[in-house]
């Protein structure tokens, strides 16, 4: 997610032209050679879209997700109604608040900050999106991929274990000779 607090105000036709792409669209107010000030519509595989406007600097990427949220609102507002649109980063973090007002009309969309990377999974090594394992799983590698994460949350779910070596690392020694003598264990 990319994003630049600030705000702009165009017509709502003129946002709707923009938005009217596959996304994921970035917005990013710029100098047009022709146009002057322009807020730029940029997606993937696709010309980017400029439209005149006024306000400061400022870059927002708005997830596929969300653009059929921003359309619907923007579909009930007449054409030629102003909108000031912008993108603030929340103060405790989390993420980024994209805001489209028209008068008394708001819609705001949360979009929050995506800790995920790409990296070497600890179980499976292979070279995914990975998370960190949780704290609560004792000791488990990490990062993990998605599939590796979801079998050691599973697994703790179930109060079990993914493998041996997770379970060497993690049972206590009544756990481990129940699983080798399948007895119950003594608690």
């Amino acid at each position: 997610m990319t994003a630049l607090p600030g705000r702009t105000t165009l017509l709502a036709a003129e946002l709707a032209w923009l938005l009217r792409q596959a996304g994921p669209i970035t917005l990013t107010t710029t100098h047009h050679d022709v146009l002057g000030p322009a807020l730029q519509s940029t997606t993937p595989d696709q010309p980017p879209r400029y439209t005149p406007t006024a306000g400061g600097p400022w870059t927002h990427t708005i997830p596929a997700t969300d653009l059929p949220a921003l359309r619907a609102w923007l579909d009930r507002l007449d054409d030629d109604t102003p909108v000031r649109i912008g993108t603030a980063t929340l103060a405790d973090g989390t993420g980024t608040l994209l805001t489209a007002r028209s008068g008394p009309q708001t819609i705001r969309i949360h979009q929050p900050i995506n800790t995920a990377v790409e990296a070497r999974c600890a179980r499976c090594q292979q070279r995914r999106v990975v998370h960190p394992a949780s704290p609560a799983w004792g000791h488990a590698p990490t990062p993990l991929c998605g599939t590796c994460w979801n079998r050691y949350a599973d697994a703790r779910a179930a109060n079990d274990y993914v493998d041996w070596p997770d379970a060497l690392r993690n049972a206590d020694d009544d756990q481990i000779t129940c699983a080798l003598t399948s007895e119950e264990p003594t608690r």
